[in-house]
């Protein structure tokens, strides 16, 4: 059985800009309850903060993508997702991380897999000419579209 792994693609600008941002929100609150003597607000807003930052650093050194046999996997410590792929329907290459219910890219323009009985997946491997030639390979029917950047 073969199996190839890809590893997601390196954050970029918007996507630290975002978790920059929801932290410094998180300290926002933590300090607003450091101020008003509300611990439980700080204790609250410290573990959403470092929760935060373990999803961060997760999506950048341990999220894989894997095609495994017929199968599509993506995993986190954990398995997160996975469908046949013979149930891809089409493949949208450069969308934006806005697209799709299951969000596992770390930039913003990836792939949206639409599979049959699955919700959309958004995903973005380092290699994705690899990752599409495969994918290819083992479902020819799967359609392949293109979106203009902006």
């Amino acid at each position: 059985m073969t199996k190839f792994t890809y590893k997601s693609r390196k954050i970029d600008k918007v996507f630290m800009m975002v978790y920059a941002g929801i932290g410094l929100l998180f300290l926002g609150f933590g300090i607003y309850g450091w101020t008003e003597g509300d611990l439980m607000v700080l204790m609250v807003m410290g573990f959403m903060l470092m929760l935060l930052a373990m999803l961060l650093t997760a999506a950048i050194f341990k999220l894989r993508i894997i095609l495994q046999g017929s199968l599509l996997k993506v995993y986190c410590f954990v398995k997160l997702y996975e469908t046949d792929v013979s149930n891809i329907t089409k493949i949208r290459k450069g969308e934006t991380m806005w697209s799709g219910l299951h969000k596992y890219g770390t930039t913003r323009h990836g792939l949206i897999i639409f599979a049959s009985y699955r919700n959309d997946l958004y995903i973005t491997p380092e290699d994705e000419g690899h990752f599409i030639q495969k994918i290819a390979e083992m479902n020819p029917k799967v359609v392949f579209e293109e979106v203009q950047k902006s």
